[in-house]
């Protein structure tokens, strides 16, 4: 049956997907508060770093479930 995990349940597919995605903007928004820290620009930092991270997410997403192999 499709959609089902080993144990009969769902699959935990979409669990990682969401995953993926709060990880890239969690990652970048680290980054953002890196450089805007550096240049004395934490919010836009913070703002830029988010926006590249949620980039970066749907990107992972993309090569891990969509790409052709």
């Amino acid at each position: 049956m499709a959609g089902t995990g080993s144990n009969g349940g769902p699959d935990a597919s979409g669990l990682a997907a969401g995953m993926t995605i709060i990880a890239g903007i969690l990652l970048g928004a680290g980054i953002g508060i890196a450089g805007g820290l550096l240049l004395d620009r934490l919010a836009l930092g913070i703002m830029v770093g988010s926006t590249v991270g949620l980039v970066l997410g749907f990107y992972l997403l993309y090569v891990q479930y969509f790409k052709p192999r």
